[in-house]
């Protein structure tokens, strides 16, 4: 009777204490619905009145309020698991053991709500970022503190180059990605430096958010100024493709320029600027002395063309901005090895564009002004950083240069409201980005480069050992094939199906990946006489990497993202992404645009256990394991992945037609080897002897289909 009436008494009072948490949590719920409706007022006032600065201030003035939300749910929540927990301790309520972890989820889902609701409240007062370029169009949407809530990427921006409806499709599209609800727009797009132009791009932009607050808009040099020194003086330089130079005393102030009127005349020191003059040096060079020097030799060997003669319709066969700007590479590579004439165009161009920096700064009266550096050039090449700052330092003393790794996007919403800068986050050493923690762990934990244990001690093993390793370690080929059968054959299908409705298939990939996937197709115009648009591929870095590796070209996901967009890709088309290790930025984002534009996506690696999981229709991941050498993929894993690119193009064009029983009926008969071969194809479709074969063959311009179609299969024997 006694532990009957003790056990009592505990659960009174431990009710008791229930009792005094229920009235805290209807004290605290009290608060916060008088803290919602003061917020819902400050909120309403400022859309009302179109006051977003206005709405900023007001929940500056009561940070409290925010914080007794989040408070409301700890409280209550607190209170009412203590009083479970003191039922359960004494056994007076076994129920209560399993009601407890409800308890905890309910708890959790309440906190969860009142989050949702503070990230719709950033929402609220968010302020979207547009840059524009000719190339793509880049955005951001930040909370006035800097907080980054979202971001991406679409198509070209330049407001010379679209109309109105292009215009606003694009807005429309980055609408669906930012959303509606945005307090603030700073869009800074190139080509827009005129007023009316300016007026133009505001007009759309507000049938786009027809609730948005500040709209400012500019033209995209001022972006850049505005990520760099914010509303205060300073001079820009940009190398890249191109370059330019520009200057502002204040945000409200006319830009300074000077040099950037284009490629044809100007552009000093850009890429295109760098590998123009360094071509004139090598064939110079070449007419004086008739010697192929270290930077003809680099040309040469990107472009892979064995004689300057050789190489000038090679380089007059694309003659853009683009194209010739590769070239700039071939310069830094000649200069690192001591060539003469390469050390003197780098020279020539940085005295170039430093000039135009001093011309800029005259013109602006700043004898001492903060220069940042930004572009291709400056990103990529180190060096071409630090003579730079040395040649500027001689011409301007008083300036202090600095390497800019503030986006531009960041910049436009500066200049609509934006209070503080988010933090960048790839760190930058030597002008080159270092990948965050998360990217380089995951490459550590590739399968393709862990150490193998049978190829331990490779150095000290004889050529016949050596020999035998290969041949026992090519066996996990096969069974990696075999292992991935059934998303082979999904993925045969797909591009089979994509090419029968006049789709095309394009590989995306970068180093040996890349050219594995240049081999392939390659081979489908030769083979199978198949439109060379058919079957595509896509290098990181351009054409030049076939023979060069180009350091750091498969680093950019919005690379892989114009190479797709420059073709025009579409919802028939296929994109095969080839990565050993699953995870190159430049497959990545092109796989992730192509998943986007509606086309078939395939992802190709050697890595079953990546970290990185980009959706995709189908992956095909081989456990080929280690390599013989650690990390060099062109071997198990570059066989394995040309054999999957063989079954891809050929199931393909076999069930195109353009296989007749196992022979190429479609094979071009460009050489005489093929011609030979086109008449022993003759000969067996067409039952005939060589002689008639060669007749039908020279009669149908050597096409082996129309040369048995003439020999009626047999009838003319």
């Amino acid at each position: 009777m006694k532990a009957v009436v003790e056990e009592a008494a505990a659960v009174a009072a431990v009710d008791t204490v229930a009792v005094v948490a229920a009235a805290v949590v209807v004290a605290v719920e009290t608060v916060a619905i008088v803290v919602a409706a003061a917020e819902i007022v400050v909120i309403a006032v400022a859309v009302a009145t179109k006051a977003p600065r206005f709405s900023r201030k007001a929940q500056d003035f009561f940070p409290g309020l925010f914080c007794a939300v989040i408070a409301r749910n700890v409280w209550a929540r607190a209170g009412e698991l203590f009083a479970h927990a003191c039922r359960v301790l004494i056994g007076a309520e076994p129920v209560a053991r399993r009601s407890t972890a409800a308890y905890f989820s309910f708890a959790y889902a309440r906190c969860k709500s009142d989050t949702d609701w503070m990230s719709k409240r950033d929402l609220a007062t968010a302020i979207l970022g547009i840059e524009g370029g000719g190339t793509k169009t880049t955005w951001a949407l930040l909370t006035p503190d800097g907080k980054l809530l979202k971001q991406g990427a679409a198509g070209p921006g330049n407001t010379l180059l679209l109309t109105d409806a292009a215009l606003e499709k694009l807005f429309r599209g980055i609408r669906r990605g930012a959303g509606a609800g945005v307090s603030a727009i700073g869009g800074a797009f190139a080509g827009c430096k005129q007023a009316e132009e300016k007026a133009r791009m505001e007009k759309i932009l507000r049938r786009v958010w027809p609730n948005a607050g500040t709209i400012r808009v500019m033209e995209d040099t001022r972006s850049v100024l505005a990520a760099a020194f914010g509303e205060g003086p300073g001079i820009v330089v940009i190398a890249g493709t191109g370059s330019n130079v520009a200057g502002q005393k204040s945000s409200r102030d006319p830009v300074e320029k000077t040099g950037g009127w284009g490629h044809l005349f100007s552009d000093e020191g850009s890429a295109y600027d760098l590998s123009r003059r360094g071509l004139e040096a090598a064939y110079a060079h070449y007419n004086a002395t008739r010697e192929i020097s270290l930077l003809a030799r680099e040309f040469l060997t990107a472009s892979g063309k064995a004689t300057l003669e050789e190489l000038v319709p090679h380089l007059l066969s694309d003659t853009s901005k683009t194209a010739v700007a590769q070239g700039s590479r071939c310069v830094f590579a000649a200069a690192d090895k001591g060539d003469a004439d390469a050390i003197l165009v780098i020279r020539g161009a940085v005295h170039r564009l430093a000039q135009n920096v001093v011309l800029t700064s005259r013109r602006m009266d700043l004898p001492a002004p903060r220069v940042a550096l930004t572009g291709g050039l400056f990103e990529n090449q180190a060096g071409y950083v630090r003579f730079f700052q040395r040649v500027l330092k001689k011409a301007l003393p008083k300036a202090e240069s600095f390497l800019l790794t503030t986006p531009g996007v960041y910049g436009a919403a500066r200049l609509a409201g934006l209070e503080k800068l988010p933090q960048v986050e790839a760190a930058h050493k030597n002008g080159k980005p270092i990948a965050e923690p998360a990217r380089l762990a995951a490459f550590a934990q590739a399968a393709t480069e862990q150490r193998n244990p049978r190829s331990r001690g490779l150095d000290r093993r004889s050529i016949p050992e050596l020999v035998d390793l290969f041949i026992r370690e090519e066996r996990y080929v096969e069974k990696s094939l075999a292992a991935e059968r059934a998303n082979i054959a999904k993925a045969a299908a797909l591009v089979a199906k994509r090419l029968a409705a006049g789709g095309r298939l394009i590989y995306v990939g970068a180093g040996t990946s890349g050219r594995l996937g240049v081999v392939d197709a390659s081979e489908m115009p030769p083979t199978y006489n198949a439109p060379p648009e058919q079957v595509q591929a896509i290098i990181a870095g351009g054409p030049a990497s076939v023979f060069k590796s180009q350091e750091g070209a498969e680093d950019s996901r919005e690379a892989g993202v114009a190479e797709l967009r420059a073709r025009k890709l579409s919802k028939r088309d296929a994109v095969c992404g080839i990565a050993a290790s699953g995870q190159t930025p430049f497959v990545l984002g092109a796989l992730e645009f192509a998943r986007k534009t509606g086309a078939g996506t395939i992802l190709l690696t050697c890595n079953p256990k990546r970290v990185i999981r980009t959706p995709v229709d189908v992956a095909i991941d081989l456990p080929t394991g280690p390599e013989i050498v650690t990390g060099s993929t062109r071997m198990k894993a570059g066989t394995a992945t040309k054999l999957v690119l063989n079954m891809l193009s050929t199931i393909a064009m076999v069930r195109l037609g353009r296989v007749r029983d196992n022979l190429m009926i479609n094979v071009q008969a460009t050489n005489d080897k093929l011609r030979a071969r086109a008449v022993r194809l003759v000969e067996s479709l067409a039952d005939c002897n060589a002689e008639r074969a060669q007749t039908a063959l020279e009669r149908a311009s050597w096409s082996v289909r129309e040369a048995v179609e003439y020999l009626g299969n047999g009838e003319n024997k």
